[in-house]
């Protein structure tokens, strides 16, 4: 027997320097355009160096709707109401570099479908430093707690500004479900959780060069008395 859902998972750095109205009517875009019901954002760049109070417009445009993970960061998680958090996570991933790049972390979210709490997921979020010389050591750090984090038994996705093309991979059983320039979401397989593509898509932004990013994504838990839903 199995049990199945269907999840996007997005990816949108909302950038710098923007004023409140374009931030605003970047995120309605987003909340607008991202299709699927059980929806997970990993958001980068919030309150990062801005004028308008991101988070809190972030809270009221999906509090009813998600729960939020890590919000003391530039790189939260938002997670459906239709699955619960059985886990916070937030790692430290590197030192900021005065006038460079601020401090860096890696947040996850370890989520399961409410009422099937052995049916998990690892959500993971997280925003490298520029690939210049001066942060050489910044993104050596990051990489090296990304790649920790990601050494898991549970299986999951990475979304993420990691600042760099073609990036390598991060950890076994790797799925490169969107790679978008310098965005990345990445799925992982592991015993008993496969994953597979269905649907991906862009959604235009008007923030840094960047565009939000999604992919829709069939979830199947494998083991004795699961049944598809």
């Amino acid at each position: 027997m199995k049990l199945t859902r269907t999840v996007t998972i997005v990816t949108a750095n909302l950038g710098r320097g923007v004023s409140t109205r374009e931030f605003k009517a970047n995120v309605d875009r987003i909340k607008k355009q991202t299709p699927g019901r059980h929806r997970f954002f990993g958001f980068q760049e919030i309150d990062e160096a801005d004028v308008p109070e991101e988070l809190d417009y972030l809270r009221k445009s999906f509090g009813g709707t998600h729960r939020f993970v890590g919000v003391r960061t530039k790189v939260p998680i938002l997670v459906p109401r239709t699955f619960e958090i059985s886990r916070r996570i937030v790692k430290p991933a590197s030192d900021g570099v005065k006038g460079l790049s601020p401090q860096r972390h890696v947040v996850q979210a370890l989520v399961h479908l409410e009422g099937h709490r052995d049916a998990k997921l690892l959500a993971t979020n997280t925003h490298f430093g520029r690939n210049i010389a001066p942060l050489a050591a910044s993104r050596e750090s990051a990489e090296h707690v990304l790649r920790a984090r990601l050494r898991t038994k549970h299986a999951g996705w990475m979304t993420g500004d990691l600042n760099s093309t073609h990036y390598p991979r991060l950890a076994p059983r790797e799925i490169r479900f969107v790679s978008k320039r310098l965005d990345y979401i990445r799925g992982y397989e592991r015993k008993g959780v496969s994953m597979k593509l269905l649907d991906s898509g862009t959604i235009n932004l008007t923030i840094d060069g960047h565009d939000a990013h999604w992919a829709r994504v069939r979830v199947t838990w494998t083991g004795p008395g699961r049944r598809t839903t």
